[in-house]
């Protein structure tokens, strides 16, 4: 018996099988298609293994910043198992973050601590001497109505 396939350039069947989500399945490590796409498997992920997603999360962070990671998950579990940091996350100021105590270090399990989320972003860890957003007031803005041209 042959299995019908889906005209050349079709989408058909390879498609998430969530209701309404047009985008195309995501592949295994092995190079065959899973039954849902990559951001309904994430969402997945968040749901049944919180401390799973929270680790990828800060790992594709470091990777893209080229910061040094040796978390492993069971460092990260028994972490969170301490200090209840998963219990209290979002992006509101009272809200738990991840921080590196020493950030010329990268994530490793001595080296990180559970901040608010203010208080994290709040810490100035910029170079000194460049201008950002929380800085901006500073050396480089005009005094009163002073224009810069």
């Amino acid at each position: 018996m042959t299995r019908h396939e889906p005209p050349k350039g079709s989408k058909k069947g390879f498609t998430c099988e969530v209701k309404y989500c047009r985008k195309t399945k995501a592949k295994n490590g092995d190079g065959r298609y899973q039954s849902i796409c990559s951001r309904h498997k994430s969402r997945q992920l968040k749901e049944r293994h919180p401390e799973t997603y929270v680790l990828n999360q800060i790992r594709g962070r470091a990777r893209k910043k080229g910061i040094p990671f040796s978390l492993t998950i069971e460092e990260f579990r028994q972490f969170c198992k301490e200090t209840g940091c998963l219990k209290n996350r979002g992006k509101e100021p009272h809200c738990d973050t991840i921080d590196r105590i020493n950030h010329d270090d990268g994530y490793h399990i001595w080296n990180i601590q559970v901040k608010e989320f203010m208080e994290n972003s709040t810490n100035g860890h910029t170079v000194p001497g460049q201008a950002t957003k929380q800085n901006a007031r500073g050396p480089y803005a005009l005094a009163g109505s002073q224009t810069p041209f």
